[in-house]
């Protein structure tokens, strides 16, 4: 995991409308990005097949590779063991799609360490590093290795049932790019995770659930929930409460080294999400504990390493404003 070269952070007040909550800022390993340089023999362009644009983007680029004489696999975002076969075999993954895609790619790239060029075809793309019209200019610069590599810490999720059974088999392992959640179900009743950090419990939330983010996740469901936003290149992980009940709703940044568990009691169906894209049903007596991941994200940039923050703002108006137009 990327270390941390400060124990101290800034805390600045985001003054701006709707960003009410805090960004912290660090001072990130420099080993945690990386120059690239490596040409690239062979990619994989993993394509969003709901959206028609997509999938054109991802014929003209696989034809303009082909045509500088690399090797190319089209693959289809949903569907993920077909997705994980070709990533594996991969130098360069290509996301033509929204944030979703990329997720979903990053977790599959992630064990091989195989790197992830965002092309955005959705709204927002706040992974994204290109537009189609930029990845047609571009590609054949990133294909001969121009750029750096951006390493993102993911988390780990297990599940330890109280009562095992065919539709309650625990589970070891889950990748999470972006965050865990703990959540309830279909009923609208709040729910009681009795938190311990490490060894030491810290309190029974009774709330909706709660959000386990990556600073990569920070800027997603954690930030709606009033958690803050974190340097991406930092190892640690938030915890954010979803409307608790009688107790304090303030999040928690833990350190790499730490991990959280919640003991689960509800009187209705629960579900641990993965990326808001895999979902387990849980039940009241069970246990998910949550560390941080083994494997990182790698991602593709071609732009300053500065920006993160100098896009920061542009991107969180980019999508208030997304959502008000819906």
């Amino acid at each position: 995991m990327d270390r941390v070269l400060t124990i101290s952070a800034f805390l600045i007040a985001c003054a701006t409308h709707h960003l009410d909550s805090w960004l912290f800022l660090t001072f990130p390993c420099p080993r945690s990005c990386h120059l690239r340089g490596i040409p690239v023999r062979k990619l994989v362009l993993v394509h969003n097949t709901r959206l028609p644009e997509a999938g054109a983007a991802a014929e003209e680029l696989a034809a303009l590779a082909r045509r500088a004489g690399r090797e190319v696999a089209l693959v289809p975002a949903d569907n993920p063991s077909t997705l994980a076969l070709a990533v594996q075999g991969a130098e360069l993954a290509v996301t033509l799609g929204g944030d979703g895609t990329i997720l979903r790619t990053a977790r599959a790239a992630a064990p091989s360490r195989v790197p992830v060029l965002g092309v955005n075809c959705g709204e927002l793309g706040f992974l994204a590093e290109l537009t189609p019209s930029e990845a047609a200019e571009k590609l054949t610069e990133f294909m001969d290795g121009m750029g750096w590599v951006e390493e993102r810490s993911t988390l780990e999720a297990s599940i330890r049932r109280a009562v095992p059974g065919k539709d309650a088999e625990p589970i070891d392992s889950l990748l999470a790019v972006n965050d865990v959640v703990v959540g309830r179900g279909r009923f609208a009743r709040a729910m009681r995770l009795k938190t311990y950090v490490g060894d030491a419990y810290v309190t029974t939330y009774v709330a909706d659930g709660v959000v386990v983010s990556t600073p990569t996740g920070s800027t997603a469901y954690s930030f709606s929930g009033g958690g803050p936003i974190l340097d991406p290149q930092l190892s640690s992980f938030i915890l954010t409460p979803l409307l608790p009940h009688l107790v304090a709703s303030n999040s928690l940044v833990l350190p790499s080294t730490e991990e959280v568990r919640f003991d689960v009691h509800t009187l209705s169906d629960a579900t641990v999400s993965i990326d808001g894209q895999i979902d387990i049903a849980i039940h009241d007596g069970d246990s998910v504990t949550v560390r941080a991941g083994r494997y990182s994200s790698l991602f593709v940039r071609g732009r300053p390493k500065s920006y993160f923050y100098e896009t920061l703002f542009q991107r969180l108006r980019q999508a208030n404003n997304s959502q008000s137009q819906r």
